[in-house]
């Protein structure tokens, strides 16, 4: 069940690394560019994905993009949403060519990588 009104779509790992299968590009910083038709607002689409979607991660009422990422191979930019924790974001996908949002998936680095595991000691 969604938190707000819109229609939210959470993406298996497979379904959100078939996005970005090869290189990406980061693109912070030159929004001015990233969508054809006019920006695309992420934030009613964040404040309407399930808790159940954050694993037991929260992201704070005011939220901030870390990082946006562009694939090269495909219409999809990445938006990596920071969590309350380091590491761990709620990744909105956005299909740049229709200008419309595909979904989300939560990406703990920490987990992927084994980043945290110096900090959890």
């Amino acid at each position: 069940m969604n938190r707000g009104d819109v229609q939210t779509t959470l993406l298996s790992k497979s379904e959100f690394m078939s996005l970005a299968r090869g290189e990406v590009k980061n693109i912070t910083g030159q929004e001015e560019f990233l969508f054809p038709n006019g920006v695309i607002d992420i934030a009613p689409y964040v404040r309407s994905v399930p808790v159940a979607d954050l694993d037991g991660y929260s992201i704070p009422e005011e939220f901030f993009v870390d990082v946006i990422y562009r694939a090269l191979d495909g219409p999809f930019d990445l938006i990596h949403v920071r969590t309350e924790r380091e590491n761990v974001f709620l990744v909105v996908a956005i299909d740049v060519t229709n200008d419309r949002i595909c979904g989300h998936h939560l990406l703990d680095l920490n987990e992927e990588y084994g980043l945290g595991a110096a900090n959890d000691a």
